[in-house]
């Protein structure tokens, strides 16, 4: 588990900077190969999830975000 959390943290820093930290309330989503990972923290402890099928795509957009 160590492994994964080092190339998913990897990740998050190539998509949002070296200098961005997951903080506390954040909820990040990876889509992998074979799983799907969510990634959050509440109350300073980070919680893992993973998944073992893909998100369901829908072309859908709310709004919520612009």
């Amino acid at each position: 588990m160590d492994d994964l959390l080092s190339i998913l943290i990897d990740a998050f820093k190539r998509e949002y900077g070296e200098d961005e930290k997951i903080n506390d309330g954040d909820i990040v989503v990876f889509e992998l190969n074979d799983c799907t990972v969510i990634l959050s923290l509440e109350d300073a402890k980070l919680k893992t999830e993973v998944i073992g099928d893909k998100p369901i795509r829908v072309n859908y957009t709310t709004g919520y975000f612009e």
